[in-house]
C-alpha cells in the first residue's frame, strides 16, 4: 500500500488530503483502490489512470 498527499483536487479529495492506495492487477490492466485511512475501512474509489492519479497526488 502506498500513501500520498493530493497536490490537485482528485475524486473528491481536497489539496493536503492524505490518501491510501492499494494497486491491483485485473486481467494484467493495472488499477488501484483508493482510500481515506490506512486501514481500508473508508474505500473512496477504484482508479484505472495512472497518469492523473500520479498528478494529482505526491506519494511518499
Amino acid at each position: 500500500m502506498y500513501s500520498g498527499t493530493v497536490i490537485k483536487p482528485y475524486w473528491g479529495f481536497e489539496v493536503g488530503e492524505r490518501i491510501y492506495v492499494k494497486e491491483l492487477d485485473y486481467t494484467f490492466k493495472w488499477c488501484a483502490n483508493i482510500y481515506r485511512t490506512k486501514e481500508k475501512s473508508s474505500f473512496v474509489v477504484t482508479v484505472w489512470d495512472i497518469d492523473m492519479l500520479k498528478e494529482c497526488v505526491n506519494f511518499d
